[in-house]
């Protein structure tokens, strides 16, 4: 009816805006992109939904980094991945553990990185179907050079995740380099 909106719908409309606000922000609609992350942040926190938050405060992080504020990137990619981990919401914690991965990994910040795509992997390979979440996390590692590969492969764990997502031949080129 007409009276006030109930949690559950206020989420889905909070949830509509925020990836309609990412879509907006991959195409450089900067002015849209923030009117619709400021819609999501209000009706998601009014819902109090977690994987509502959890998609608001991803994209307030995207928008912060376009911004260059890395402390409002980090606090915001915080807040979603707590909001995400509560609701249960795997594909929102591959999704933001792969963007503060590839965030890490543009900085030359490698291990942190790659840290957080092994964990973006690991939920992958072990919580929802193997093709969708290494997909975004091969996004993440496609400016990583061979040597670079080579380097990163001596910090426990990361070998698996490189293995996990990378063609063989990049890893034995890697390997011949180092």
């Amino acid at each position: 009816g007409c009276g006030p909106a109930e949690p559950a719908e206020l989420s889905i409309v909070a949830a509509i805006h925020a990836y309609r606000s990412a879509a907006r922000w991959l195409l450089g609609d900067a002015l849209e992109c923030r009117a619709d992350a400021a819609t999501a942040m209000t009706m998601a926190d009014e819902s109090a939904d977690d994987a509502a938050l959890a998609s608001a405060h991803t994209v307030a992080a995207m928008i912060a980094a376009v911004d260059g504020d890395r402390a409002a990137n980090q606090v915001h990619y915080m807040r979603a991945l707590a909001h995400a981990e509560t609701a249960g919401d795997v594909l929102q914690i591959i999704r933001i553990r792969t963007n503060r991965g590839s965030r890490a990994i543009e900085e030359g910040n490698y291990q942190e990185g790659l840290a957080e795509l092994d964990l973006a992997v690991d939920l992958g390979c072990t919580r929802i179907e193997y093709g969708p979440a290494i997909n975004a996390v091969k996004t993440s590692l496609l400016d990583v050079e061979p040597t670079e590969i080579h380097f990163v492969s001596r910090i426990p764990g990361m070998t698996r995740a490189f293995a996990a997502v990378l063609p063989h031949t990049v890893l034995a080129s890697a390997a011949e380099e180092g």
